[in-house]
């Protein structure tokens, strides 16, 4: 028969194990990219040289876009603009 002590201390040491693990040991996948290594455009968006623009291949209500466009130097910047076009940037 369990203790209501060992039932309370069980409890306690898994609080504290569950606390320490998320605030101390914090385990977490760091993607480090950087905008240069990032695809010219989107994902299912294509680059046309002739109007150096990337251009959807789906339908969309987002517009063409130069991808050298000064807004879009950051990853942030271009991750947001592919998630409001409801797509990824690789």
């Amino acid at each position: 028969m369990i203790s209501l002590q060992d039932f309370v201390c069980t409890i306690f040491f898994t609080i504290v194990f569950v606390l320490i693990y998320k605030f101390v040991i914090n385990p977490q996948t760091i993607m480090m990219t950087n905008s240069s290594s990032m695809n010219k455009c989107p994902s299912r968006w294509n680059y046309n040289p002739s109007s150096q623009m990337c251009e959807p291949a789906y339908q969309t209500t987002c517009l063409p876009f130069n991808p050298e466009f000064p807004n879009l130097k950051t990853v942030v910047a271009k991750r947001n603009l592919a998630n409001t076009c409801g797509t990824s940037w690789d």
